[in-house]
């Protein structure tokens, strides 16, 4: 890409027809092979849908709109203080002496967009808001992000240092897959929790930006570094702890009903990119896959058990153990004469 019209990039979006939009303190431009200067007043944020753009200027109360061929118009007179759009929902805060928060389908650009923003119980002044992966959210400003619960209550904070003076758009940036990333002195995966590899050292200076494209790069702007990037490794599906109700799992494996894991509440099947529940007969300890597709699983209130590949309980073998609890896990042999496995039930 060559030189754009301005150096201090503040944001960036990519819309369906591969154009990419900056915004900064100069205004914003459009690349689609050449750079076209779309706003010459200070840009303070950029939602972005797949065909259409809106924007909020510094120095115009209105809201601005632009379609992917650079058509513009207005939709919304207010004193917006961020608008994003996110995993299809459309966010926009403002700041009246109460924080306001405004969620729904993306404006129709047709008609002036009517935004009801309700006051949200906060007492701190916070220009951004962002949700996590478990629906819960994250408010922010210049130096801290603050997870609060469906109460409003604050919980774990973040912080970074102040910017001296430069103005930085949200320390909270969005990523794929739900990601929710800090932007601080150095950068923190906080929802779902995700470490970079390298970890990296604490930066120079406070990053300006970053942007997580499609491919699954994380960008990040630094000043007096330029772009950073991180790869996604595409040798690795990862899943989270969201993707499992919360539970940690116990053991993933392969069966002939499919890829399957199991926490201590459910056993879970992999369904494309999904994983789903199949049976939740109680608290498990183990699960050991039988080569017909059956289950032997031990539960904490009822022992031993078969399971049948949709997982209901079809037979609750003997065992010699007096106690259905003592049960934790479930080893196998080959030594049967018949060529099935035999299986040992291990206890405490």
């Amino acid at each position: 890409m060559p030189n754009p019209p301005f150096e201090e990039i503040r944001h960036i979006a990519v819309l369906a027809n591969n154009s990419v939009w900056i915004g900064g303190k100069p205004g914003l431009a459009r690349y689609d092979g050449n750079f076209q200067t779309m706003l010459k007043t200070e840009v303070e944020g950029i939602a972005a849908s797949p065909d259409e753009l809106i924007v909020r200027s510094r120095s115009d109360r209105w809201l601005l709109y632009f379609d992917r061929d650079g058509t513009t118009g207005r939709i919304s007179k207010r004193g917006y203080r961020d608008v994003l759009f996110d995993d299809g929902q459309f966010w926009a805060t403002a700041y009246d002496g109460n924080l306001q928060i405004a969620s729904g389908a993306w404006p129709d650009l047709l008609s002036p967009a009517k935004l009801w923003l309700p006051t949200v119980p906060v007492r701190d002044i916070f220009d951004w808001a962002l949700p996590d992966a478990t629906g819960q959210v994250w408010l922010a400003d210049d130096t801290h992000a603050v997870l609060h619960d469906s109460n409003w209550l604050p919980g774990r904070t973040l912080t970074r240092t102040p910017s001296r003076g430069l103005w930085r758009p949200s320390p909270l940036v969005r990523g794929r897959g739900r990601q929710l990333w800090f932007l601080g002195e150095t950068v923190t995966g906080i929802s779902p929790p995700i470490t970079l590899t390298p970890t990296p050292e604490p930066f120079p200076n406070i990053p300006t930006t970053g942007y997580h494209d499609r491919g699954g790069s994380l960008w990040v702007a630094v000043p007096g570094i330029g772009l950073i990037e991180w790869r996604l490794d595409t040798g690795w599906h990862r899943w989270f702890t969201e993707d499992f109700a919360l539970q940690p799992v116990v053991r993933a494996f392969r069966s002939p009903s499919g890829i399957l894991a199991f926490t201590h509440a459910s056993l879970l099947r992999l369904s494309g990119d999904r994983w789903e529940t199949i049976a939740s007969p109680g608290q498990f300890a183990y699960i050991l896959p039988e080569p017909d597709g059956t289950f032997l699983a031990t539960l904490r209130a009822t022992g031993l058990v078969r399971l049948s590949p949709k997982g209901e309980i079809i037979e609750k073998p003997k065992h010699p153990l007096p106690r259905s609890d003592w049960f934790r896990k479930i080893l196998r042999d080959n030594k049967a004469a018949s060529g099935s496995a035999a299986s040992t039930v291990c206890s405490n």
